[in-house]
């Protein structure tokens, strides 16, 4: 995975072995949830 930056925290998918970083460093639970949200919705608008 080549990660150079710690903490890391990834998004895996182990059936095809992608993975997405979610977080790089100390973040809040409510920024997680949020960036997390956008990762498995695409970023797609909430409404």
């Amino acid at each position: 995975m080549q990660i150079l930056y710690f903490p890391a925290l990834f998004l895996v998918d182990p059936i095809t072995g992608s993975y997405h970083p979610l977080a790089y460093g100390f973040i809040s639970q409510d920024d997680l949830a949020k960036r997390l949200l956008n990762r498995v919705t695409d970023f797609a608008p909430m409404d």
